[in-house]
Order: structure tokens, then C-alpha cells, then sequence
């Protein structure tokens, strides 16, 4: 019974903290690409900021979202899991 018990609250731990570092992963992935997009138009004479928005936008709204998500998932059952 005891076995079950620490395997479950491990189980537990780990999927929270994987939910964490996923949503924390793919938050500083939307940082990096946001950055990356924004400083290179500065750097290409021939691309305009707009284009590269354009080409961007849906991966960093998918990254944004994905993210938050997954981050508040792992923080609320972090605090509201009963195990």
C-alpha cells in the first residue's frame, strides 16, 4: 500500500514539474523567437519588420498560449492536487 502511495505522489510531482517546465520552456522559447524577430529585421536591409510578423505570428501566438497554459495547469494542480 505504502509503495502505491509514494509512486502516486511522485507520479504526481513529476507530472506537475513537467508541466512547469514545459509551460516555462515554451514561454522563453516565445521570448527568444520574439526577440530574434525583432532584432533581425534591424539587420536586414531588405525584410521589413512587417514580413517577418507576418511569417512569425501564428508559431508565437501557438508558443504565447501553449505556455501559459501549460505553466498555469502545473502551478494550479501543484497547489490544488490532494496528493
Amino acid at each position: 500500500m505504502e509503495t502505491d502511495v509514494v509512486t502516486a505522489g511522485s507520479r504526481s510531482s513529476f507530472v506537475n514539474g513537467l508541466a512547469i517546465g514545459f509551460g516555462s520552456g515554451f514561454l522563453a522559447t516565445f521570448a527568444i523567437l520574439w526577440i530574434s524577430v525583432f532584432f533581425s529585421s534591424q539587420l536586414s536591409p531588405g525584410i521589413s519588420y512587417a514580413q517577418m510578423i507576418s511569417v512569425f505570428i501564428y508559431p508565437l501566438l501557438f508558443l504565447l498560449g501553449t505556455g501559459i497554459v501549460l505553466l498555469t495547469a502545473g502551478i494550479v494542480r501543484e497547489y490544488v492536487s490532494p496528493i
